[in-house]
């Protein structure tokens, strides 16, 4: 079997995490790449760390099992076709509101075959702001992340912990 993967290196302890992709979209990768099962967190400058691979961030459950099991900071490799603006713009701001949590979406910029990727990553904050937005050429984002920021997000409008009271049996 073979999945899409992404590691985090650390500055020390080498290899932190290897996640595999949970969510296969249609298309090709179906093809070639088999779902992955799980997140596994990890720890790093006091920051608790989830990462989602391209299309599992676009999955409101996805974001929001991770942060239930306490992320913080949730990393996004990804490789969002340029017909996907929305998703970057919109979508990725969204979920770092809708948990509280910080989100750096990193995306290429550079065409492949017929494929050309979107670029606009960005760094999201607990409030859906954005303090580091990239635009569609090559470039290194930078943004300082307070932690305290997630607990305020958290306190202040608190979606993580209203799901137990919401009754969803419709029919």
């Amino acid at each position: 079997m073979l999945y899409n993967s992404a590691s985090c290196i650390g500055p020390d302890e080498g290899e932190l995490v290897n996640q595999r992709k949970l969510a296969i979209p249609p298309g090709f990768e179906l093809d070639y790449f088999s779902a992955g099962q799980g997140c596994n967190l990890f720890t790093c400058k006091g920051f608790k760390i989830a990462t989602l691979i391209c299309y599992d961030d676009e999955f409101a459950e996805t974001v929001r099992h991770v942060a239930a099991q306490g992320a913080d900071l949730v990393l996004v490799p990804t490789a969002l076709g340029a017909d996907w603006d929305w998703v970057a713009e919109k979508v990725m701001p969204t979920r770092a509101f809708e948990n509280g949590i910080f989100f750096a979406y990193a995306n290429g910029v550079e065409t492949q075959g017929e494929m050309t990727f979107l670029g606009k990553s960005v760094i999201a904050g607990p409030s859906g702001t954005e303090p580091s937005r990239a635009g569609s050429d090559p470039e290194i984002l930078h943004a300082a992340l307070d932690l305290p920021l997630v607990a305020k997000a958290q306190s202040r409008l608190p979606y993580l912990a209203d799901p137990g009271w919401l009754k969803l049996d419709c029919q």
